[in-house]
């Protein structure tokens, strides 16, 4: 269904071959469930505005993985005014280059192959926005850079690559990556949750009351922060594969590595690092080299705590100093 500048009334089920909506001017419908069996659908406002009471859509029972289907915005609108939900048996390009998608109720998304940025092979520029009233993405891996916003809880996880999302905000928002995992500011009002077999990056600021990271190696980037004012506390914590536990100093090794300079881009009233406990064997031990520590906080003034365990040993090979310490420090 291509529209220009119409009203379309879509009501019923759906069945058959690929679906693809197109507004290149707008489009008001009212619920669209169905199943699209042959591979595909597209839902996409490309220069124009779409809009819909609710879309379910499923291609999971076809066995056309690569075939790839969309739900974009392009220079155009997308809204829904309650949930929109799609089960894929292929790739999902969830595009939104200069464009919203907005979703006045939950994005279900569960794709069998990968979500990609692309519309019709052109990558986004401008990444745009979603909006909606909670998140659930699950795929084999994830690359979404859209400021993805949402009340209550984000839920990402990837099955075989990787998550990298962009700027986002939310109650809870939690990853599970099972290869690595990449974020630009991202704000939680309770947590944000971090769990990969990969290198963690973080390349924008990450502010939530409580942050924990478990990941093989993580990545503080020069324009990145973990943890804000308000933040409570920031647990890290180490992957058993991890092949080395290098703390401070400024390392280049393989393992997971948190130089001093990325210790200094973290923010919180109570830090733990963790390395992995003993299981069969001793783990690595964590090695740490020069590492400053700010002993109370430079905007509030309360005292900071630092807790650094290990499964195995804990060697320092570098000065190790608490800065402004109070008694409670």
């Amino acid at each position: 269904i291509d529209v220009g500048t119409r009203t379309a009334a879509v009501a019923g089920t759906l069945t058959g071959g690929a679906l693809f909506i197109t507004a290149a001017g707008s489009i008001a419908g009212g619920n669209l469930p169905g199943t699209s069996v042959a591979g595909s659908f597209g839902l996409d406002a490309v220069g124009g505005n779409a809009s819909f009471d609710s879309v379910l859509l499923d291609t999971s029972g076809n066995d056309l993985p690569a075939q790839i289907s969309s739900i974009s915005a392009i220079n155009g609108t997308l809204s829904i005014d309650s949930d929109l939900s799609a089960s894929i048996a292929g790739d999902l390009a969830l595009a939104t280059n200069a464009g919203s998608i907005t979703v006045d109720g939950a994005l279900s998304l569960g794709v069998r192959g990968n979500v990609v940025r692309s519309y019709n092979g052109s990558p986004a520029n401008a990444p745009g926005t979603i909006t909606a009233t909670s998140i659930f993405l699950q795929a084999a891996a994830i690359d979404r850079p859209s400021t993805i916003n949402s009340p209550g809880n984000q839920k990402y996880t990837s099955f075989s690559g990787s998550i990298l999302v962009g700027n986002g905000s939310g109650a809870t928002i939690t990853a599970d990556a099972a290869d690595g995992f990449s974020a630009g500011d991202l704000t939680a009002t309770t947590a944000v949750v971090v769990r990969t077999f990969g290198n963690a990056a973080f390349l924008g600021t990450v502010s939530a009351p409580t942050i924990a990271v478990t990941s093989a190696d993580i990545l503080v980037g020069t324009s990145g922060r973990i943890g804000t004012a308000g933040t409570q506390l920031i647990t890290l914590d180490v992957d058993p594969n991890a092949n080395a536990i290098f703390l401070g100093g400024d390392p280049d090794v393989s393992g997971w590595t948190l130089s001093n300079a990325e210790f200094g881009r973290l923010t919180a009233s109570t830090i733990r690092i963790r390395g992995p406990a003993a299981f069969e064997g001793l783990p690595p031990p964590v090695i740490i080299d020069t590492l400053d520590i700010r002993g109370t906080s430079p905007t509030t003034g309360a005292a900071n705590s630092v807790f650094i365990t290990a499964g195995g040993a804990i060697r320092v090979i570098g000065p190790v100093v608490m800065a402004g310490a109070a008694a409670q420090s």
